[in-house]
């Protein structure tokens, strides 16, 4: 199961605290907290470039709430990231459960496939 990108694709994955992933949220969101993901899209000469930022305290502390390995947030914040870069939004419901439904199910194929 995968997204169906036609072109190349380039990525910088940043693993940042909540300091970090705060002035990043202040400077380009206009929102002053922290929060666990945030994407920045920059579509160049036919390739879509791309950089992903992960709270890893954040997705540690989700990690512990939730009942499962570190390891499997960060994946599925990494899944959330890059579903941004494709154009998917979580603002609003109906988009953000379509949104959900797909990273949920790209980490299980993900998951079934690297068992």
């Amino acid at each position: 199961m995968a997204q169906k990108v036609r072109k190349p694709v380039e990525l910088t994955i940043d693993i940042v605290g909540h300091q970090r992933i705060r002035e990043l949220n202040r400077r380009y969101r206009g929102v002053d907290h922290a929060t666990d993901v945030i994407s920045f899209r920059d579509d160049l000469q036919g390739t879509l470039q791309g950089d992903i930022a992960i709270n890893l305290q954040q997705a540690a502390l989700q990690a512990r709430g939730i009942g499962h390995p570190i390891r499997r947030e960060v994946r599925l914040l990494l899944l959330h990231g890059i579903l941004h870069l494709l154009g998917y939004t979580d603002y609003e419901p109906k988009p953000r459960r379509r949104m959900f439904k797909r990273q949920n199910a790209l980490l299980l194929a993900w998951e079934r496939k690297h068992r």
